[in-house]
């Protein structure tokens, strides 16, 4: 069942306050996909999966796209929140502020809503949207340091300067 977003009822404040939940909703159980359809076409999606339904259909109310229920590995209830095209690049606008984990790879898909016009797509078009895939997976697996908290520096850093948060 798909839903319009109804988010267009909330004030600025509350609309950026739901924002920064989402993308930390995102950030912690989300995954940010371009993906190739055929050899011609590309699909940018986004989808987060959890066993809890209700955060999952306040994504859908806020942001589209549809929630389904699919299998979990310990055979628990599961399901998933997916929206993809436009619907997803509207919602990395929007989430982008607070996104941490994936803010670089919310940017490449943002990005790759350039080349995804229809029609027949040029060679350097086609070229670019897989890097840009490449680079979103490439994110994935790219080990991530933890953060680290102020004042707090390992040896490696003498000489460094020190880390501050940006507040």
């Amino acid at each position: 069942r798909r839903a319009k977003s109804t988010s267009t009822d909330m004030t600025d404040q509350e609309q950026m306050a739901w924002d920064a939940w989402a993308a930390g909703f995102i950030d912690g159980e989300g995954c940010i996909i371009l993906h190739r359809i055929n050899p011609r076409k590309f699909s940018l999606r986004i989808s987060v999966g959890n066993t809890d339904i209700r955060p999952l259909h306040r994504l859908q109310q806020m942001y589209g796209g549809s929630v389904r229920w699919d299998r979990h590995p310990r055979g628990r209830p599961f399901w998933v929140w997916k929206t993809v095209s436009l619907n997803a690049a509207k919602c990395l606008l929007r989430v982008m502020p607070w996104l941490v984990v994936k803010h670089e790879q919310a940017e490449l898909a943002i990005r790759s809503r350039q080349y995804m016009r229809r029609g027949r797509k040029t060679e350097v078009e086609l070229e670019n949207l897989e890097w840009l895939k490449r680079e979103i997976s490439r994110l994935k697996t790219q080990p991530m340091s933890p953060p680290e908290t102020p004042g707090q520096r390992t040896p490696s850093e003498e000489g460094q300067e020190k880390f501050t948060w940006p507040i």
